[in-house]
C-alpha cells in the first residue's frame, strides 16, 4: 500500500484573508486530493485555525504570542522531524523566515516558498530563498523583481491567486453588527493590512478623517497587528474618529463581516491586497492606492479604483463615489464577481500549486 503524502504549510496565522486565505484554499486543496496536510501556525490569535480546521486539515498551533518567536521556532523544527513532511511550503515572508530556517535545520524535506510582495532593498530572506526548491510568485511583476535579484529563473514559478464566491461566513447583518459593535445601519468599510510603515495606516487614517467631514456616520473595520498598533489608536483619538475606527488586532469572523461591506479598501502595499480579493468574491468594490497588488486585483473603473498616493485626497474621494453612489456600487460590484470568476479561478489555483509539489517528489 502506497504510503500516503505529507506535507507541512508554515503560516504566520492572522485572518482567513489575503495571505492566511490563499494558504487556507491551497490547504484544502492538498487535503481535498489525497494529501496528509498539516498546518502549523507560528503566531496566535485571528481565525486562520479555525477555517482549517473546518477543512479537515491537522492544525499546530506552535506560537503563543501575537508574533512568531524563537519557542515557536523550536516548537516547529521538532514537528519537523517528527512528522518527516515530504514537502514543507511557506507562505508569506515570515513565515518563509522561520519556516525555511526550521526545515534546513530538520534536513528532511524540500522547501517551496510562497511570496505576493517584493523583495526589499537589503531582501534578509534571499540565503534561505536561494536554498528553497522552489519560489512561488502570484504576477510576472514579481517574479522578475525577484529574478533581478538573484534567483534561477527555473526555480520562481508564478501562480495567480485563486478565490471563488460563497467562501464567506454567511452570517445576518445584525449578528456581525453586534459583534464588532458597529452600527447596523450605516456603511462599512474594511481595512485588513499589517499595521507597520509599508501598510501606510496614517495616510488611511487621514481618509477616514476626511470622509468623515463630507459623509459622516460611516463605520471603519481595520484589522491588524504589529508596532503601529498603539500609534493607530492614537492617531484616531487626535483625530476624533476615534468612535467610527473600530481597530481590531484579530477578528475571527472577518470573512462575515465581507458580504456586509460596502467598500474595502487600503492605502498601503499589501500582499494579495489584503482583503481585496476575498471581498471582490463577494461582490465588494475596492480602492486601493497603487502597487502591484492592486494592478493585479482591481481593475481601474470597472470593480473599483487604483489611485495614486500624491495627492492623498485621491484616495478618500474615490471612495466616497462607491460610497455615495448606488449605481457606482453595483457596477463596480458585478464586474468584481466577473472579474474573480473569470481571472482567479480556484481550480486553476489549487492544481497549479499541486502541479509544483508533484514536481519535486
Amino acid at each position: 500500500m502506497m504510503q500516503q503524502r505529507c506535507i507541512f504549510i508554515i503560516a504566520r496565522g492572522g485572518e482567513a484573508v489575503g495571505t492566511s486565505g490563499q494558504l487556507a484554499i491551497a490547504a484544502r486543496g492538498f487535503f481535498s486530493r489525497g494529501w496528509d496536510v498539516h498546518v502549523a501556525v507560528l503566531s496566535a490569535g485571528g481565525g486562520l485555525i479555525d477555517r482549517l480546521i473546518d477543512a479537515g486539515v491537522i492544525v499546530h498551533a506552535v506560537g503563543n504570542r501575537c508574533q512568531p518567536d524563537m519557542a515557536a521556532w523550536l516548537r516547529l523544527a521538532s514537528l519537523l522531524r517528527r512528522h518527516n513532511p515530504n514537502i514543507v511550503q511557506t507562505w508569506g515572508s515570515t513565515a518563509a523566515r522561520w519556516g525555511l530556517s526550521a526545515a534546513h535545520i530538520a534536513g528532511r524535506a524540500k522547501t517551496v516558498a510562497c511570496l505576493a510582495v517584493e523583495p526589499r532593498t537589503r531582501e534578509p530572506l534571499m540565503p534561505l530563498l536561494q536554498r528553497a526548491s522552489r519560489v512561488v510568485v502570484c504576477s510576472d511583476s514579481l517574479k522578475e523583481s525577484w529574478l533581478t535579484r538573484g534567483l534561477g529563473s527555473n526555480r520562481v514559478i508564478v501562480v495567480p491567486p485563486g478565490i471563488s464566491a460563497g467562501l464567506a461566513m454567511q452570517v445576518p447583518r445584525d449578528d456581525v453588527a453586534r459583534e464588532l459593535g458597529l452600527l447596523v445601519d450605516r456603511p462599512w468599510t474594511l481595512c485588513v493590512a499589517p499595521l507597520e510603515s509599508s501598510s501606510r495606516i496614517e495616510a488611511w487614517l487621514w481618509a477616514v478623517d476626511q470622509l468623515d467631514v463630507v459623509c459622516p456616520g460611516i463605520e471603519h473595520v481595520i484589522v491588524g497587528n504589529g508596532p503601529l498598533k498603539n500609534k493607530l489608536r492614537r492617531w484616531a483619538k487626535i483625530q476624533n474618529i476615534d468612535a467610527r475606527v473600530h481597530a481590531r488586532t484579530e477578528c475571527r469572523h472577518v470573512t462575515a463581516l465581507l458580504p456586509h461591506l460596502r467598500l474595502v479598501w487600503r492605502a498601503g502595499n499589501v500582499a494579495y491586497g489584503g482583503a481585496i480579493l476575498d471581498a471582490m468574491a463577494e461582490g465588494v468594490p475596492a480602492v486601493a492606492v497603487d502597487s502591484p497588488a492592486a494592478r493585479q486585483l482591481i481593475a481601474d473603473n470597472q470593480t473599483g479604483r487604483i489611485v495614486t498616493a500624491r495627492p492623498a485626497s485621491e484616495l478618500p474621494r474615490r471612495s466616497l463615489e462607491v460610497i455615495e453612489s448606488d449605481d457606482c456600487f453595483n457596477r463596480y460590484s458585478i464586474a468584481s464577481r466577473e472579474r474573480v470568476e473569470k481571472n482567479f479561478p480556484i481550480h486553476l489555483f489549487e492544481a497549479s500549486h499541486e502541479s509544483i509539489i508533484e514536481q519535486l517528489l
